[in-house]
């Protein structure tokens, strides 16, 4: 029995895939321990130019690509005092070391604060969460390392309600900027993008289309 090409093809890149997905689990579980002092100061410098204490007020927030949560780190430091900011944040990361550092964090502050975090294990690509839940994304150089990041915004956008905000920032050297703006306009109401030399992101801030088209192209 001959098998159609177009199978094999389709076979080959679920397991190129399926590879890649397996090697981003193993370098974030084996950077995890010194990932913020590396990284740190260069995710905050993208936190301050992107994140204001009025984006939380009355937000349902999801995470994509949580990491080891330095951005819960960079919200305690911006507020004054973040038990007064009515927010919720759901946090999903693929490296299990990553979430595990995470909830170390948690552990060590107030309850108050910590109740309004949930963390959860998963796939960007393939998210366990019900559909029309947020009113914010907020990823932040996460969706250039998956196999298909196309795919994997399109599972955020899934998640969130119509008109909520999007903050997200990609690696320049991991983007195609036309190909992926243009993708990204089918999506959502581009209001922003920063593109500051300083930063080794480009920037992008805007608001999901009502019943915008979920492609996968």
């Amino acid at each position: 029995m001959l098998i159609p090409l177009k199978f094999i093809g389709l076979d080959k890149l679920k397991k190129e895939r399926t590879k890649k997905k397996k090697g981003i689990k193993e370098k974030y579980n084996a950077t995890s321990f010194f990932y913020d002092k590396r990284y740190g100061n260069i995710q905050f410098q993208k936190y301050n130019e992107i994140i204001h204490s009025e984006d939380l007020e009355k937000t349902l927030i999801f995470d994509a690509g949580c990491g080891t949560g330095l951005l819960s780190e960079y919200f305690q430091k911006m507020l004054d005092s973040a038990d007064q900011i009515d927010f919720k944040y759901v946090g999903v990361d693929i490296s299990i070391q990553m979430i595990q550092i995470f909830k170390k964090k948690l552990e060590k502050i107030h309850k108050k604060v910590s109740n309004k975090y949930s963390l959860i294990l998963a796939d960007l690509e393939n998210l366990p969460i019900r559909k029309n839940s947020f009113n914010l994304l907020i990823s932040i150089t996460s969706y250039q390392n998956l196999p298909d990041m196309k795919k994997g915004f399109g599972e955020s956008l899934g998640v969130l309600k119509n008109n909520s905000s999007i903050i997200i920032s990609i690696l320049k050297k991991k983007l195609e900027n036309k190909k992926f703006l243009s993708f990204l306009e089918d999506k959502m109401e581009i209001l922003k993008i920063i593109d500051d030399q300083r930063i080794e992101d480009i920037i992008i801030k805007g608001i999901k289309i009502p019943n915008s088209p979920l492609k996968n192209t």
